[in-house]
């Protein structure tokens, strides 16, 4: 049916003078295509609902191409109203506000060419309208894929899952943020330009994932990290010294009370190096962040945030879904006897949080758009699955942790290989979005102790695998970054990335 209301539209893609960027941000919103349109509750079930969305979606089209970067390098000459919109659009998220959410710039930070192909891929079968057909007039069969080009309808909320794999849904509040370039950022658009990754596991020792029964009844469990921070200052140092632009931690690594001594800790290792002579690359620090509770009875914290190269902190993801642990989980770590409580056959040890209820896109600029799924988050279909397939998003960061991420999904199939591998693989197959699994290890050190303790004959683990890279397409790529689980010194893995391909993945030690 929208074949043929595309092939009935006239092919006038831009509307009728004058040009929707020549006109102010209030004039455009007062224009009839906006002002009749109701931004939209479902998708046009008549001609002239399809009609009315299509001259509403080119107008705003044309008015953005001044903001957004084309994939092409065109330039339009803004005006001021442009530039006041970007300037809302970085302060505060709030850009072509209308009821029900905000429309956004849907290629704010073009990181690539190829993911740009792998976006185009998902439309290019027989059955999409999108598609040019032989034998058919294209700019009527590319006018929805041209309207839709650079803009992107975000709701004010969406629909998720209970936290706790209950039934029923719930919503939750979407945010938009688009953090300012800083260090100079790089261009994946320049042939031969690489985006250097850093992974650290950060907890290493058994011990520094502290976990602690949150109350007396001993049905809550929350996480603290205990650790000397100087380690955080040598991961850093060593992710400079690498060139390394972005420096990613798993779930739970840095204490919520260390984060004001994080923001400056980057800040002076950025200008330590540079003081040296050499540039400094970084561009942004990811970190789990652990909050402990104020006060008896209140929830812990869990979310993670990102860190420019000055050290502000730019965006915050709290995590939406609890880990709940089951009778397995609980025996197989041997949690039930380090915290002191009897395993019985109903034991659960429910994850002390208040779940978060918004969900954070972010554009970041040299890098492209990126959402944070901690851990269980990435494990729920709602909101993780609408987010990946509707906003485009080019990155998504999974920090967990986890005894190690186990086995990869086999070739071909989705159902053999650990949760987050599966769920990682399932999403990197399902939209244009690449995948990176951040882990720890202190919950591999904790298996081989209680495996050692009750004699279960099984080996130890001696190499973590800290992190895990899967590249979308029909057949995700997978990449294993493994550490030594006994280094003394603290570890990272490095990888390239160079909009195709990604380097073999280099350990290193770091140390002042």
């Amino acid at each position: 049916m929208v074949a043929d209301w595309l092939e009935d539209l006239a092919p006038q893609p831009f509307g009728e003078a004058p040009y929707p960027w020549l006109q102010e941000a209030d004039e455009l919103f007062l224009r009839d295509e906006l002002r009749s349109l109701p931004l939209p509750k479902g998708p046009p079930t008549t001609k002239e609902e399809f009609e009315a969305l299509m001259a509403a979606l080119q107008a705003l089209d044309q008015w953005h191409r001044p903001i957004v970067p084309q994939p092409d390098n065109r330039t339009f000459d803004k005006t001021e109203s442009h530039d006041d919109a970007l300037d809302r659009l970085i302060e505060n998220g709030c850009f072509g506000a209308c009821k029900g959410g905000i429309i956004i710039p849907r290629y704010a930070d073009v990181p690539s060419p190829e993911l740009l192909a792998a976006r185009a891929n998902r439309c290019d079968d027989a059955e999409n309208p999108m598609r040019s057909a032989e034998g058919r007039h294209r700019p009527r069969h590319l006018l929805l894929a041209q309207a839709m080009d650079h803009v992107s309808f975000l709701p004010a909320r969406v629909e998720a899952l209970k936290p706790d794999r209950g039934l029923g849904k719930r919503k939750v509040k979407m945010q938009y943020v688009r953090p300012s370039a800083n260090n100079a950022p790089r261009n994946m658009n320049e042939e031969r330009s690489e985006l250097v990754f850093a992974i650290a596991p950060v907890l290493q020792a058994e011990h520094e994932a502290g976990m602690e029964l949150a109350d007396a009844a001993g049905k809550l469990y929350g996480v603290q990290p205990r650790y000397d921070f100087s380690r955080v200052r040598q991961i850093v140092r060593q992710a400079i010294a690498e060139g390394a632009h972005l420096l990613f931690f798993p779930e739970t690594t840095v204490p919520e009370c260390s984060l004001d001594s994080l923001s400056p800790l980057i800040a002076e290792a950025v200008d330590e190096h540079q003081d040296s002579g050499a540039l400094s690359k970084l561009q942004f620090v990811f970190a789990g962040v652990a909050g402990a509770p104020a006060a008896a009875g209140e929830k812990h914290r869990n979310s993670a945030v990102a860190f420019d190269s000055s050290g502000e902190i730019v965006l915050r993801q709290g995590k939406m879904f609890r880990w709940d642990l089951e009778k397995d989980h609980i025996e197989r770590f041997g949690f039930h006897r380090t915290l002191g409580f009897p395993l019985k056959d109903k034991t659960k040890l429910k994850e002390n949080i208040a779940p978060s209820d918004s969900a954070v896109i972010a554009d970041i600029p040299g890098f492209g758009r990126v959402v944070h799924m901690i851990c269980a988050d990435a494990d729920y279909n709602l909101p993780g699955d609408w987010m990946l397939q509707h906003l485009n998003v080019d990155w998504m960061h999974a920090p967990i942790m986890d005894a190690s991420i186990g086995r990869l999904p086999s070739k071909g199939s989705s159902s053999k290989g650990s949760w987050i591998s599966k769920r990682a693989n399932r999403a990197a197959a399902g939209a244009p979005t690449n995948i990176i699994v951040t882990n720890s290890m202190s919950l591999s050190h904790r298996l081989n102790a209680e495996n050692k303790e009750m004699d279960r004959g099984r080996p130890p683990i001696t190499q973590c695998c800290i992190g895990l890279i899967v590249q979308c397409g029909q057949t995700p790529q997978h990449i294993r970054l493994e550490a030594p689980i006994d280094a003394v010194a603290p570890v990272m893995m490095l990888i390239n990335w160079d909009g195709k391909n990604w380097s073999a993945p280099r350990l290193v030690a770091c140390s002042d």
